[in-house]
């Protein structure tokens, strides 16, 4: 068998991506711009003292989008701020997933330690997407529910 090289791996990930970003927008959740993440950081470390890591999740609650868009805005609603890492088998996977999600070989990275290391079970999860199943499925979850078969990085 040939190995996948890099940028093909990479290309795909971006690919399936895309297609998990639509599904878990019907779902309530959105991927924040660039400039929102920075907003998020700015208003959590001036309000909370904490210093996220803006690669260490991919969603927030799509109704916080537009109080994203400024620290002012955001600063009062920051008792709801979620932040999410999504994990995500795409439609073109090889074989179903398991219903308990078994072997998927999901990665937990450091980044995403250190913002649950500073928010916690409430404040921050885990949103696994299932583009494969028919129907789509996600689930949400907390650290302490999937990591255990994590692949860490």
């Amino acid at each position: 068998m040939k190995a996948i090289s890099g940028a093909a791996n990479y290309n795909a990930g971006k690919a399936q991506e895309k297609e998990a970003d639509i599904y878990i927008r019907d779902h309530g959740l959105a991927r924040p711009s660039p400039q929102h993440r920075k907003v998020i950081q700015r208003a959590l470390e001036e309000r909370e003292n904490i210093s996220i890591r803006t690669r260490g999740y991919d969603l927030v609650d799509e109704y916080m989008i537009p109080h994203c868009e400024s620290v002012e805005s955001l600063t009062p609603m920051l008792d709801k701020l979620v932040l999410y890492e999504m994990k995500s088998a795409g439609s073109a996977r090889k074989s179903a997933l398991k219903e308990g999600w078994q072997g998927l070989g999901f990665t937990y990275s450091s980044n995403e330690d250190k913002n649950w290391e500073l928010l916690g079970d409430a404040r921050y999860k885990f949103v696994f997407v299932d583009l494969r199943s028919t129907p789509s499925r996600h689930l949400i979850l907390t650290k302490d529910q999937w990591t255990e078969n994590a692949r860490i990085i």
